[in-house]
Order: C-alpha cells, then sequence, then structure tokens
C-alpha cells in the first residue's frame, strides 16, 4: 500500500536497511500452514473420508527463535522522564506497566476502567487494515480478553489524564468525537495504532535510548516482571498469552538468571557459613 511504501522510505533514510532474506517460505510460515493442513486432515480421519492423516508423516521445519531486544529498569525509568510532558505519556506507562498489545491500548474505552479498584478489561481492538484504522470486536488470544490491575502509579496518571480530557471534552463541546475512548487527540478522535508506533520512535530517538519497536515494550514488561519476581503464571496472564508453555520458552534466557540466583539463595541457607571459596574469584 501506498502507507506501506512511505514507511518503508522513512526507515531507509533513517538508516535501517531490511536485513536479505533467503528465498522461500519462512519456517513460522510452513509451520502455520502445516497445522491448518493437520487439522484439516484430522477432521477428515474423523469423519471417515480418510483412514490416517498423512501430514502426520510430515515434519515441518523447527521454529527459528530470537531474543527480542529489551530495555532494562534504568532505561524504561529514562524514557518515562523523558516523555513526562507528552500528550500519550500516559499511555506510554500504561504500555510498560502491563505489557498489553498495542490495539487492545488504543482500542481501550473508559467504559471498561475502575481506578477505584484499579482494574482494566479490555475486550476489543484497534488494528490496521490496508493502512487505516478498523475497530475489531475481541482480542488475539482467547486470553488476550480479560480483565488485569494496575499500580497506584498507572492509576494516579490515568485520573490526571482523564481530568485533562475532561477539560477538552467541556471546551470542543459538540464537537468532540463520541466512542468514550480512553486515549484521544484534543477533539477525542482516537489515536490511529500507527501514528502511536511512529510517536514512540521518535520520543524514544530524543531520549537517546537504544533503538526497539513499540511491540518490544511488551517484552521489556514481562522480562521486568519476571526478574522481579512475579510468577511465570501470573505474567503470562498478565500479557494475554494462551499457551504458557509458548511464554516459557519465550522467555527461558530470564528464567535462566533466576534459577542461578535460587541456587546461590538456598546455597546460603542450607550451608551457612561453615563453608568457604577455595577460589576468591567464585564470589563473583
Amino acid at each position: 500500500t501506498l502507507n506501506s511504501a512511505r514507511a518503508a522510505i522513512t526507515r531507509y533514510k533513517s538508516g535501517r536497511i531490511p536485513k536479505p532474506h533467503s528465498p522461500g517460505l519462512a519456517p513460522k510460515t510452513i509451520r502455520i500452514i502445516h497445522a491448518m493442513i493437520h487439522r484439516a486432515l484430522a477432521d477428515a480421519v474423523a469423519w471417515k473420508y480418510l483412514s490416517h492423516n498423512p501430514a502426520s508423516n510430515v515434519r515441518p521445519p523447527k521454529r527459528v527463535r530470537s531474543r527480542r531486544p529489551v530495555w532494562d529498569p534504568e532505561q524504561i525509568q529514562a524514557f518515562l522522564r523523558s516523555v513526562q510532558k507528552d500528550r500519550f505519556a500516559a499511555l506510554f506507562l500504561v504500555e510498560l506497566m502491563t505489557g498489553v498489545r498495542r490495539g487492545q491500548l488504543c482500542g481501550l474505552k473508559w467504559a471498561d476502567v475502575d481506578l477505584d479498584a484499579r482494574l482494566l478489561t479490555f475486550h476489543d481492538n484497534r488494528v490496521v487494515v490496508d493502512g487505516h484504522a478498523r475497530e475489531k470486536a475481541g482480542g488475539k488470544t482467547v486470553n488476550a480478553d480479560q480483565t488485569i490491575s494496575i499500580d497506584r502509579v498507572t492509576v494516579s496518571a490515568l485520573r490526571r489524564w482523564r481530568k485533562l480530557q475532561d477539560e477538552e471534552r467541556a471546551f470542543f463541546g459538540r464537537d468532540y468525537k463520541p466512542g468514550d475512548y480512553v486515549f484521544t487527540f484534543e477533539d477525542g478522535r482516537p489515536p490511529h495504532p500507527d501514528t502511536i508506533r511512529q510517536r514512540f520512535d521518535r520520543l524514544a530517538a530524543a531520549a537517546g535510548l537504544e533503538r526497539i519497536t513499540f511491540h518490544d515494550l511488551r517484552h521489556s514488561y514481562a522480562t521486568g516482571a519476571l526478574k522481579a519476581g512475579v510468577s511465570a503464571n501470573v505474567s503470562a496472564e498478565r500479557i494475554g498469552h494462551a499457551d504458557v508453555g509458548f511464554f516459557l520458552q519465550t522467555y527461558a534466557h530470564v528464567l535462566r538468571n533466576d534459577d542461578r540466583e535460587a541456587a546461590d539463595q538456598a546455597a546460603e541457607f542450607l550451608l551457612g557459613d561453615d563453608w568457604e571459596l577455595d577460589d576468591p574469584d567464585d564470589e563473583v
């Protein structure tokens, strides 16, 4: 689309050159196609159209896993300090404190926000189709439609934001756009998801921080939550992962670090001070 072409030119001018890809379909795409065919043939076997499922003998390629770049707590704090005066500072704060998907954040409405109980309920999405923002009922996964708690700092930021929004609604009067969206422009229009992504890119660059995508903020939250001691099950539920096993695989590197800390803590408790280290470097 024209919108995609413009975005590609902008990325190229900023020095983000696309990496060459090998010809053919990506392993992930092949796995998705295989899963669909396997499911269809499994139904054919159940309905007695086939005696066996031929797709069961086909092994799809292994999924190539790459570790996504994330911000550490110091970088997150630096970014939030730098955007305090930005109109959508509260939106970025909610994203970094919940890890929800971009479409859920843009589609959030005040009817689904309970600041007294500190709860957010995510139902619908604002998705991008052919460059245009569209409303989409329901989340990406089964666990995407859910209610999650938010911290007191985020509640306070949302209260300030709602007060500003109420003042703008009173100012525009009948010209204020209906919709009850939580995050809007001055006249009540909800933001385009790509607009939020591009705004984040500019703000992160202005803050001098390592470049990550808006979606990587989701990974930054999940990584930070695990390092803070939040259980994998709770972390997966909060960010809307339908498969906890997939979540554990995605963030296995974080859990390995926690396992190392657990080994040291258990040894310190069980051994006490009776055992001495032969090599002082082992204390590091």
